[in-house]
């Protein structure tokens, strides 16, 4: 492989673990500082250069502000979210909503220790247009004035997607998607299009569907409304044998690597060990377009409330 080919051109390291504790299949629970330290210079180290985070993730802008202001890692990009609470947005004047955008601006960039923050996503699409779309608006008005360079957003569903897609000042668009997750079939032909209109990055979220394929445990197949899960669970062991995979991670992520339409997939990990074997599994061949199409035309079907973590049962 040349030198110049940079394999993990498409990692993005998701730091909602370095602020919380967070997945189904989650048994170490949240980093140490040292840790989240270790994983971010490691990342460093790699030429990864973007971090996604939001303020719900915990303290997680704090962490990873912390590090990179004290590490000096000026080539590391953060991508953060805007998220009110319904109350705020349901209840406010137009003074009082514009008045709590800026608020939690002003708290990404005193948690970042970043004077311009790289890119402001809004945590929920419904933001484009309530209010009469005032919260993207006040957006806007903030990139205008430098405080933000890039604007983006975050959809849970193609009709989100669709509606995202209309904005000409999204740049990035973050979603949830995996090698089980049928939703978004009909609209990938129109994110191709899209690009070759204009720039824009499709950033995925949930490549394991938040641990739950690389879960054994019927427990936790069960929390999320999956009855069927023996069956899932043998087509992604025989599927991992067939297409001669590592390892079910190394086929969910292989799979998505060979998606030239995902600019960016958000890795999430809770130690330097976990963070490693991504590494190893980013090394591996991606699967052919054969085998995406066979991928596809063979995988089972999720329902949409096991394909959104919102509708779990805790």
């Amino acid at each position: 492989m040349s030198s110049s080919v940079n394999v993990y051109e498409k990692f993005i390291l998701g730091s909602a673990q370095l602020g919380m504790e967070y997945g189904i299949n989650n048994s170490i629970g949240r980093p140490t500082m040292d840790s989240a330290r270790e994983i971010i210079a490691c990342c460093a180290l790699n030429k990864i250069n973007h971090i996604d985070t939001a303020r719900i993730y915990g303290d997680s802008e704090e962490v990873v502000g912390g590090i990179i202001a004290e590490d000096n890692y000026p080539l590391i990009k953060v991508m953060t979210k805007l998220n009110l609470h319904n109350d705020i947005i349901a209840g406010s004047t137009k003074k009082k909503l514009v008045k709590s955008v800026d608020k939690h601006i002003q708290s990404s960039v005193k948690a970042l220790q970043q004077s311009t923050l790289y890119a402001v996503l809004l945590h929920k699409a419904e933001y484009l247009t309530d209010n009469c779309g005032l919260i993207w608006s006040r957006i806007v008005e903030l990139k205008k004035e430098g405080l933000i360079k890039h604007l983006g957003v975050s959809v849970q569903s193609p009709s989100e997607l669709e509606l995202a897609l209309c904005y000409p000042e999204i740049e990035y668009i973050q979603l949830p998607y995996n090698i089980l997750d049928h939703r978004w079939e009909e609209s990938i032909e129109l994110i191709r299009k899209v690009k070759l209109e204009r720039k824009i990055n499709i950033h995925v979220r949930s490549v394991y569907l938040q641990g739950l394929l690389l879960s054994d445990d019927k427990t936790h197949w069960l929390k999320a409304n999956c009855l069927n899960y023996k069956l899932v669970i043998s087509w992604l062991r025989f599927k991992t044998l067939e297409l001669n995979r590592k390892s079910i991670a190394d086929l969910c992520l292989a799979y998505m690597r060979s998606l030239a339409w995902i600019d960016g997939l958000v890795i999430g990990v809770e130690s330097i060990e976990q963070l490693n074997e991504n590494f190893d599994l980013f090394n591996r061949n991606q699967l052919s377009d054969m085998e995406v199409v066979y991928v596809e035309s063979s995988r089972p079907k999720l329902l949409v409330k096991t394909l959104n973590p919102a509708e779990w049962s805790v």
